[in-house]
């Protein structure tokens, strides 16, 4: 096998072992996304303990005072099941870190762009992280509530807005350099 054949062939394997991440990934995602929005154990069981309020991370913002005293509202029962939907979004925030670089991937592919604008997908990966600080951040609040301060649920509260931030601008970032490069490309003449 010359190097040439090799090349191609470790180049093969890669990309095998990419579509098989990505499949592991979506199937993650779609099964923790269930679980958590759509099965009577997730966050419908949660909205009968918060009056149909929901999880405060699916929220853009809230208060720090509202979210204590949801988390005081909705007892041991709530907090438990709170609790549980945090663990299950462990995966769903792993798994769409890859789904969505995956296809912000896509995007810059379909878009024509240069593979450097491929750290575009960096900010998927961002805005997992956030999504891991913030559950983090109200699973301890959930353990220790009676003792939590409003100011770190204001806290959680920012870096929620900041993962809505995050999410949107990881798909819209491709077209907006796109427009960039076009516009640029327009003024040079």
């Amino acid at each position: 096998m010359n190097k040439k054949e090799r090349s191609e062939s470790v180049l093969k394997k890669h990309r095998i072992i990419e579509v098989i991440v990505l499949v592991i990934a979506i199937v993650v995602t779609a099964a923790a996304y269930y679980l958590i929005m759509r099965s009577p154990y997730g966050n419908k069981e949660l909205k009968i303990y918060n009056n149909g309020f929901g999880m405060l991370d699916m929220k853009r913002h809230y208060s720090g005072s509202f979210a204590l005293q949801m988390i005081q509202d909705i007892g041991s029962p709530g907090r438990s099941v709170y609790l549980r939907i945090l663990s299950l979004d462990l995966f769903f925030a792993l798994g769409f870190a890859v789904v969505q670089s995956r296809f912000v991937k896509l995007l810059i592919f379909l878009l024509r762009m240069d593979k450097k604008f491929e750290k575009l997908m960096y900010i998927c990966y961002i805005r997992a992280v956030l999504d891991l600080t913030e559950d983090a951040l109200l699973s301890f609040a959930l353990r220790h509530y009676a003792t939590v301060s409003p100011n770190l649920l204001n806290f959680t509260s920012v870096i929620t807005s900041i993962k809505w931030i995050a999410m949107a601008l990881a798909f819209l970032s491709p077209f907006i350099v796109k427009f960039i490069l076009i516009l640029k490309k327009l003024l040079k003449g």
